[in-house]
């Protein structure tokens, strides 16, 4: 044990650098918690980083390499002996400076935890013979072993001693993204291995000539540069993301009343989901078709692709999508946000569209809208699925842009932007309908199939049983052939489908 003398200065001491004895454990610089109790709060599951084809650096990262860092564990009887059994007073002098300037570069001992740290360093500095054999942990992969410096931690250890649960990754986390495309989501301007570029939907032109189209709601008559004014004066204010969403995005969208059902900060908890590790989609906003607009066995079989959320009065089939974000927002989240909408939204406009049919179809075209509003900045982009890579497998979803607008720039942008808008929240209605209506046909003929199958097997029973009773009666063989036919002639009524009897609503809103 060597022996430190005290500081001739009056300065505020420092902490003696005397190891602990036997019958002294050392101080560790933080509570370790038990293995049932360990606290991940905030942070994306194991598994995810597991999964990941390629680990970006962020701060989630940092937590998971130092949450499985915590799991090794040094044992303090194993360290080595120090062979000297005073401290030089220059020696000590020397300790002070080095650690006045940021101490030693330890970068060759990675794997190393923070209390064998301590002693190489005393030792080194004193002149004892060190071998990296005599570390009770080897030097290993850095993410596998504790690290060589530790960095202060918000949440390594429970301090209130209170389990908390882990949280899948969201789009606030740069992985997110890659996660997206392991799982064959590619947002706008992916590019492959190969150098190409995700192709974009065969109704490309289509869509943007529809978005183009201008409303009677925006003309001058209808919306004056005062209302502008207005407008910009909202966007202006809103600091925050909820200001941006009740103030500002209300004068884009207009009044739709019934014809676009729609709902907020929702949820998708009811749907597959896309990959087990990351959050549940819940868009700012999201337009759908009424329950009751869709027949109850389409829903029923593909409740886990149209139905968003367990209180199915909520709209379904979600095609159209809105993020918002203040000018404190971040605009690579939002994209992020808007990239996984859209495919959830492809995926259940894909599941309608080929509702009865096998192998499944891919036409190429988009039927899904993704909006992204950012500090006055309006995107719009398109997301269409694609034939799996391999046969059997997950399709593919592209994210393509549309059209991008400065809703603040002056008053005709911003009626080239709303009408925009509009337009493709109309369009999005209309291949929603179109795909319902389809899939409700083919559920009706489904149901009235086995009906008629029924009333031929009725008539060939009847037609054996009568042929029974002619072997003892009286009847000839022509009347039983005529009552057999006029049988056979006489259609059966089949059980009508449950028909559904709701129309959406024709009413025009006042916004156009």
């Amino acid at each position: 044990m060597f022996v430190l003398e005290e500081p001739t200065s009056r300065k505020r001491q420092r902490i003696s650098l005397e190891p602990a004895t036997d019958d002294q454990s050392p101080v560790t610089k933080r509570q370790r918690s038990s293995p049932g109790e360990e606290a991940r709060s905030g942070r994306e599951l194991p598994s995810f980083w597991d999964t990941l084809s390629k680990i970006r650096l962020s701060r989630g990262a940092l937590r998971e390499f130092d949450r499985r860092n915590d799991q090794t564990e040094c044992s303090p009887s194993l360290l080595p002996e120090p062979t000297t059994t005073s401290l030089p007073k220059q020696d000590l002098h020397k300790i002070k400076r080095f650690a006045q300037h940021g101490g030693p570069n330890l970068a060759h001992l990675r794997g190393v935890c923070s209390s064998c740290i301590q002693w190489y360093e005393c030792m080194r500095l004193t002149g004892c013979d060190f071998q990296y054999s005599n570390l009770p942990i080897p030097v290993g992969d850095a993410m596998s072993q504790p690290s060589s410096r530790s960095r202060k931690r918000s949440s390594t250890s429970n301090q209130s001693g209170t389990t908390k649960t882990s949280k899948s990754c969201s789009a606030y986390s740069s992985n997110f993204e890659l996660k997206l495309i392991d799982h064959g989501i590619y947002p706008k301007g992916y590019e492959f291995e190969d150098n190409r570029t995700p192709p974009p939907p065969a109704n490309l032109e289509d869509i943007r000539r529809r978005l183009t189209q201008p409303r009677l709601s925006l003309s001058p008559s209808q919306f004056s540069e005062s209302d502008f004014n207005n407008f910009e004066r909202h966007n202006d204010r809103a600091q925050t993301e909820w200001k941006a969403m009740t103030k500002v995005v209300p004068i884009i969208a207009g009044d739709s009343d019934d014809r676009h059902p729609s709902e907020a900060d929702v949820p998708f908890g009811h749907l597959e989901p896309m990959s087990k590790d990351i959050v549940k989609p819940k868009p700012d906003i999201y337009y759908g078709a009424k329950p009751e607009q869709i027949d109850r066995r389409v829903r029923d079989e593909l409740g886990k692709y149209i139905v968003p959320s367990s209180d199915t009065s909520l709209p379904a089939v979600p095609n159209c999508f809105l993020e918002g974000k203040s000018a404190k927002g971040r605009a690579d989240v939002a994209r992020r946000q808007a990239c996984y909408d859209g495919a959830v939204g492809a995926r259940a406009m894909h599941q309608l569209q080929n509702y009865g049919a096998s192998p499944p179809v891919y036409d190429g075209n988009a039927y899904t809208i993704t909006n992204i509003y950012h500090d006055g900045l309006l995107m719009m982009y398109a997301t269409h699925p694609a034939e799996p890579k391999v046969p059997g497998g997950q399709p593919q979803y592209h994210m393509t842009q549309l059209k991008g607008y400065a809703m603040t720039g002056d008053v005709e942008t911003f009626r080239k932007g709303a009408a925009a808008f509009r337009n493709g929240r109309d369009w999005a209605k209309e291949q929603r309908d179109r795909f319902i209506a389809d899939a409700n046909g083919t559920a009706q003929r489904r149901s009235v199939e086995p009906s008629s199958s029924t009333v031929k097997n009725s008539s060939t029973s009847s037609s054996t049983a009568a042929e029974a009773e002619f072997t003892d009666s009286d009847t000839s063989a022509d009347e039983l052939a005529l009552d057999n036919d006029l049988t056979s002639k006489r259609p059966r009524r089949a059980s009508p489908a449950n028909q559904n009897r709701y129309q959406p609503s024709i009413g025009r809103d006042r916004h156009g």
